[in-house]
């Protein structure tokens, strides 16, 4: 049968607009598996085009490319046609036409979307990346440092400072808040922020490396050191670039590296900064940063805070725990490490006495054996920067610094450097400044490298940190190993002779010992400690003859009323120190310490005997102290029993003397001491003497120079101290080195006169105490002007003002 062409169309149109769709619905109801197959296939091999997307991404992201926006969102559209895909429930088709048919219509729309993705693969996958910061991780955790963000985002906004120093000790956070800034420092303000790890020995030529990749600058493998940083110098020069430079050991030459020198005075269109971190002071003088802060421990609040945060609310639900807790994060100091690392591993301990029994292994400086910190490795993170010291001697010096009580924290800088000179730690020399004047120089270089910290007033005291005592005594102990080999207790009721027997240092400082060990075992002991024992009465004569080896004693601020005849036996002692004690009397037997370097007896109020042919005895002696004690009688005649002048004459190792007298004769002598500084004179019972003229006829040039202390009291009919001979020819006598003056029990005292001298040159820098004095004070009007006194002043304290001027 033939059909017109005329029905042509009209057929086509009824094959395609009528048959072919009732057929396709027809379909859905008689081949579902048919359409569910097509969907797998059509999916599988769109997640096959994902996957290689992904792996090339992952490639590039190695390469520091990042993803096209292009790419993100076909992922994002692929993932949301897959969870489509996989919420059809197609597993079976169902007897009902009307279910199976409407499954059938949905798995062949989802077919559609996909193959439509499967078509549209994207262009671009991956590009470059222009964004200048890369963002660090940091813990999740950080308490306490946005004033030091707010400073250190001042310093990089401040046009005049182009290099940063961040100091601080190990642990304290210096590094998370590098990462911190360098991940709030936006682009808008930098071309470039480039962060560098450079550790303790940095290889120049990695740091280049590193360097040029975080810029995208390519350098050949077989490029010199010079030409990698003329090439990192030529591309950074007009650009703006942040340099964050961590864990900086020692000077880095910013030169050969080939770092543009951060100008003092830049534009904000020409901005190039270095910010670094160190454990050293010293560090941030040698890299000349324009601004230096420093990072402090933690507050307590902010202490606590991140110490519950790592314990978890859990654990300190319990009452109880949670007081010992406070006890424990305590002991950590406001260390931001400490406080962490304990935190975490007391975080499971469930029970009280596991919290008490933490408490106990704290207060004994024993850190390292709390279960749970052995991973952290803290130790041995802080021991690099003992490790960086100088040189042994300074090593030496900072271990010893962890015999001082942590109760006691702050420390007398001049005790601690007594400590050295006993020890023989450091050199000796002729002029006792110069000796105290590289005390004070280890000090700090300790100070600058965050192993020791400025105390209470600054400029006398230090304190060592809690957590760095511990890690000095873990040192000493051999890494833990023997852990009585440096003993240090405090708060004790009791000394433990089975603990001292393997011990070389014991210190037992502000304790409740009333007597310590009568006998015991002691042959590699050579250093004890006792000091400021108020309770310690009585030294048993046992106690010295076991210690063959004892080269340093320190009894001073106990109580005890004598030494034991028995200390004749310490034959190797070279420094023993009973300052501030209620002694009467020293024993004849002292003499037999021909080894002794150092005699203390500063303050012993109590004395008044010193047999004959003891101080002469003491043939190698460097240093005698007797300021401000009782004993001030020096002119013995020969005939009696009792010491003189002469015995210290014949000393020809003496080097300093601190000394009490009592008479203008004495005083005179001492002038006449030839190669002996005197370090500190206390001058009392002047009786009938109503002026006191201190100058070169009674105290010769060479003596005041070196006078540290100076005590005038007690002398009832004094009424006027003249300072100076009332010659200006005379420049050279005075009191440069003087650092406490007091004046007390003088009753009639009215007027100082400085005469021929400067008065802020024979007065110390420090307030100094009057007492019982109804003063004026003069100056002798010279050609030279001077600073002015004012006249007639009833004095309590005398001190300077902000201009430099006393009242």
């Amino acid at each position: 049968m033939e059909y017109s062409p005329l029905f042509e169309p009209f057929i086509e149109l009824f094959i395609k607009g009528i048959c072919h769709p009732i057929k396709q619905q027809i379909g859905y109801c008689i081949r579902p598996r048919a359409h569910i197959t097509a969907l797998t296939s059509a999916m599988d091999e769109l997640r096959c085009t994902r996957d290689s997307i992904n792996e090339t991404i992952e490639a590039a992201e190695r390469k520091r490319q990042i993803c096209t926006e292009e790419a993100k969102q076909w992922l994002m559209m692929v993932q949301t046609a897959e969870g489509d895909v996989n919420s059809l429930d197609h597993h079976g088709c169902s007897w009902n036409c009307w279910s199976t048919y409407r499954l059938s219509k949905r798995v062949a729309k989802k077919r559609k979307k996909v193959m439509k993705l499967q078509n549209k693969v994207p262009s671009s996958i991956v590009a470059p990346s222009n964004d200048p910061v890369k963002e660090m991780p940091i813990a999740p955790m950080v308490v306490g440092q946005e004033p030091y963000m707010q400073k250190a985002l001042s310093y990089l906004g401040d046009d005049t400072a182009g290099i940063i120093g961040i100091y601080g000790m190990a642990g304290v956070g210096k590094t998370t808040l590098l990462k911190r800034i360098n991940n709030m420092i936006g682009r808008t303000m930098f071309d470039h922020v480039i962060f560098v790890v450079v550790s303790r020995t940095p290889d120049l030529m990695k740091l280049q490396q590193h360097i040029a990749k975080e810029v995208g600058l390519i350098l050949e493998d077989d490029e010199s050191e010079m030409s990698r940083g003329t090439a990192i110098f030529n591309f950074l020069k007009r650009r703006k670039f942040l340099l964050t430079l961590d864990d900086l050991w020692g000077l880095l030459d910013l030169v050969k590296v080939g770092i543009p020198q951060p100008q003092k005075f830049s534009s904000s269109e020409h901005k190039q900064k270095v910010i670094f971190t160190t454990r050293s002071l010293e560090v941030c003088g040698k890299m000349q940063a324009s601004k230096i802060m420093k990072l402090e421990c933690l507050k307590w609040e902010e202490a606590w805070s991140l110490f519950k945060l790592n314990v978890g609310e859990d654990t300190l639900s319990n009452s109880r725990i949670r007081s010992l807790a406070e006890v424990v994060a305590r002991e950590c100091d406001g260390l931001p490490l400490a406080l962490i690392t304990v935190g975490l591993a007391m975080s499971t301990k469930k029970m009280p006495a596991e919290w008490q029994h933490a408490v106990t292994l704290l207060k004994s400086s024993r850190l390292a054996e709390i279960s749970g910190t052995e991973d952290h490795d803290l130790f041995s993170l802080l021991r690099i920067s003992y490790d960086s010291l100088r040189d042994d001697r300074m090593r030496e010096c900072f271990l010893s610094c962890s015999l001082w009580s942590e109760d006691n924290n702050d420390i007398l800088k001049d005790n601690t450097i007594k400590a050295w000179l006993g020890s023989g730690l450091i050199d000796e020399f002729d002029d006792i400044n110069e000796t105290y004047s590289m005390g004070h120089s280890i000090i700090e270089n300790l100070k600058a490298a965050c192993l020791l910290e400025p105390g209470y007033a600054a400029d006398r005291y230090v304190r060592m940190h809690h957590i760095i005592r511990d890690m000095a005594l873990w040192i000493a102990s051999d890494h833990g190993m023997n852990k009585n080999k440096w003993l240090v207790q405090a708060n004790t009721r009791q000394a433990r002779v089975d603990e001292w027997n393997k011990s070389e240092r014991v210190s037992l400082m502000n304790t409740q010992i009333e007597v310590p060990p009568d006998a015991c075992d002691c042959p590699n002991l050579m250093f004890l400690m006792l000091r400021e024992n108020k309770h310690l009465k009585r030294i048993p004569t046992g106690l010295f003859p076991s210690m063959p080896f004892l080269k340093y004693l320190d009894l001073s601020g106990t109580s005890i009323r004598e030494l034991p005849a028995e200390v004749g036996m310490l034959v190797n002692l070279q420094h023993l120190n009973i300052s501030f004690t209620n002694i009467t009397s020293l024993p004849s037997e002292l003499g037999q310490l021909v080894k002794l370097k150092y005699l203390e007896l500063e303050s012993t109020w109590k004395l008044v005997e010193i047999p004959r042919g003891v101080i002469s005895s003491l043939v190698m002696l460097r240093v005698l102290n007797l300021f401000d004690s009782y004993f001030a009688d020096w002119n013995c005649p020969s005939e009696e029993e009792g010491v003189a002048f002469e015995e210290i004459e014949c000393l020809t190792r003496l080097t300093a003397i601190g000394i009490t007298v009592k008479d203008i004769p004495s005083l005179q002598r001492l002038s006449n001491f030839p190669n002996v500084s005197v370090h500190s004179l206390s001058i009392r019972e002047l009786h009938g003497l109503t002026s006191l003229r201190l100058s070169p006829t009674i105290l010769s040039r060479n003596k005041t120079r070196s006078l540290w202390n100076l005590i005038l009291r007690g002398s009832d009919w004094l009424e006027e101290l003249v300072m100076g001979n009332g010659v200006m020819s005379s420049p050279d006598w005075s009191l440069p080195h003087l650092e406490s003056l007091w004046l007390g029990d003088l009753p009639k005292l009215e007027k100082i006169i400085w005469s021929g001298v400067m008065p802020h040159a024979c007065l110390p820098s420090q307030p100094s105490d009057i007492d019982n004095c109804w003063l004026s004070v003069h100056q002798e009007r010279f050609m030279d002007s001077a600073t002015s006194i004012p006249p007639r002043t009833t004095c309590t304290e005398l001190h300077r003002d902000g201009t430099s001027n006393w009242s």
